[in-house]
């Protein structure tokens, strides 16, 4: 199921030839978008190392929409459990794969999937906050929420 995830996942490749019109491009997005964003829950990595695998073989600056989507399901599972791992605090790394993606992702992709951006914003915060480094959320998140984990 991995392997079928992340051939999913790599199905749109912003350098294409055929992806060089705007046209083109914005269509092709706007359908991995919604193609993302369609899959069930069940598909998306349910283990640390799966994610970390999948987190691999995704570059972040070029594979946005899809790192976005991983690191977001991924997360999100982490902190419904109500408690922050120590991958997912700061130095850990998914900590380490959130801050690359949000120093590093790019931003014509990003316009794609916005909800999954700012989503992961919040989740910057909230980490920061709950790990006691309120100075990290300050400097990494551009959210003024004060949820807690």
């Amino acid at each position: 199921m991995a392997a079928d995830l992340a051939e999913t996942l790599l199905q749109f490749q912003p350098e294409a030839p055929q992806l060089r019109q705007r046209r083109e491009y914005d269509l092709a997005a706007r359908g991995f978008a919604l193609q993302l964003s369609s899959l069930p829950a069940a598909q998306w990595p349910q283990d640390a190392e799966t994610e970390q695998r999948i987190l691999g073989i995704l570059n972040p600056s070029v594979n946005s929409m899809a790192y976005a989507h991983v690191l977001r399901h991924r997360i999100a599972a982490l902190l419904e459990k109500r408690s922050v791992c120590e991958s997912l605090k700061p130095g850990g790394a998914l900590w380490g794969s959130l801050v690359l993606f949000l120093e590093t992702a790019d931003p014509v992709q990003l316009r794609y999937v916005g909800a999954e951006w700012r989503r992961l914003v919040e989740f910057t915060e909230q980490i920061a906050r709950a790990a006691g480094s309120v100075r990290l959320a300050g400097s990494s998140s551009s959210s003024s929420s004060s949820s807690s984990i």
